[in-house]
């Protein structure tokens, strides 16, 4: 490993937590949109709505807050960076990630997942269909994932 790696993989990391950073500021301003909204009625909304609403939104927001403390202690940890750059997905996990969607997919899950949330805050109906296609879509994904780790 040469030593100007280390300084680029720290970049890599700093630009992470930026973007972790970033992300947990618009869940914040989404959770303050939806209150002023008024959206989130408990007594409109089915159990199911319910649970899946808060576990996207506050599951999300435990999420990135793990994410930030992981690179944080990652970034003061020298060692335990080149660890992780040493353990960089191969070939095999980068073609097996693509074929089964890659970014595509992630960014529409992403997609599927606000909406989903918003979707059970304000109309039963359309939470119930996109509550479907996000269900039907990660069965999708861990499908093909499957499959396709056992072609190559």
């Amino acid at each position: 490993m040469k030593a100007g790696s280390d300084g680029n993989y720290a970049s890599k990391i700093k630009k992470r937590i930026a973007l972790y950073v970033v992300l947990l500021l618009l869940i914040f301003a989404y959770i303050f949109a939806v209150g002023e909204m008024g959206l989130g009625d408990s007594r409109k909304m089915s159990d199911l709505a319910d649970i899946v609403s808060k576990l996207i939104i506050f599951g999300g927001v435990l999420l990135v807050i793990m994410k930030l403390i992981y690179y944080r202690k990652l970034l003061k940890n020298l060692s335990k960076m080149s660890l992780e750059l040493q353990s960089e997905p191969s070939d095999r996990e980068k073609l097996l990630y693509e074929k089964s969607g890659g970014i595509v997919f992630e960014i529409l899950l992403y997609f599927l997942l606000v909406v989903t949330g918003t979707a059970a805050l304000a109309n039963e109906v359309a939470f119930r269909v996109s509550f479907l296609v996000l269900t039907v879509s990660i069965v999708l994904k861990v499908t093909a994932y499957a499959v396709y780790s056992r072609k190559y």
